[in-house]
């Protein structure tokens, strides 16, 4: 089957020197529309950048791949057990 995947960026700070953080949610739905369950979680995630902007950079994508992994285990479970809850 496919599964529609929404993400939305809430927040994505950046301290150059100090940290990344970023708040964003998703959402999951499958897109023949047979059955109107979907799955919506949400995730904080943070990561140290210490340093100059290529540290700020990597935590930059350390998060945004962080996003990715949690989103990957909600479709993992989701798409097995069609259960409404996040992992996270």
């Amino acid at each position: 089957p496919v599964l529609r995947i929404k993400v939305q960026f809430r927040r994505f700070d950046n301290w150059p020197g100090r940290q990344v953080e970023l708040y964003a949610n998703w959402s999951l739905s499958f897109a023949e529309g047979t059955a109107p369950a979907h799955l919506i979680g949400q995730g904080q995630f943070r990561e140290d950048a210490p340093g100059d902007y290529a540290h700020l950079a990597r935590a930059q994508q350390r998060t945004v791949a962080a996003l990715g992994e949690q989103v990957a285990k909600d479709v993992r479970r989701w798409s097995l057990s069609r259960s409404t809850d996040c992992v996270q």
